[in-house]
């Protein structure tokens, strides 16, 4: 199954970002997900937060569930992706506090 990654990503420092998206990266794929990482969108890091969004929602749609990094509820990009997801029915996996535990949080 395909799980698209969602978080926080503007107004923060992009090698923060690019290192949690991609650690999210890691730990999926260990758990057998096919990952759909938004800093690979195949725009540039320069590109509008529309252009981002846009892009990012055409991968979304593609996906059958969706993981949210630690801070998503901060990123008005990330709710919008939430609400899609739910919407449609897909299955939501959030982001445990890595200080108390290393696993994720799956929910309907």
């Amino acid at each position: 199954m395909r799980i698209y990654i969602s978080g926080p990503i503007s107004g923060l420092p992009f090698e923060e970002v690019q290192k949690a998206f991609n650690e999210a990266e890691r730990v999926l794929r260990l758990n057998e997900w096919e990952t759909i990482n938004p800093l690979n969108n195949g725009l540039p890091k320069e590109s509008t937060w529309n252009e981002h969004m846009r892009a990012d929602l055409k991968l979304l749609l593609d996906c059958e569930a969706i993981y949210l990094l630690q801070g998503w509820h901060k990123s008005m990009g990330a709710c919008m992706e939430l609400d899609i997801a739910r919407g449609l029915g897909m299955e939501i996996v959030f982001e445990e506090n890595k200080a108390e535990k290393s696993t994720m949080n799956f929910t309907d």
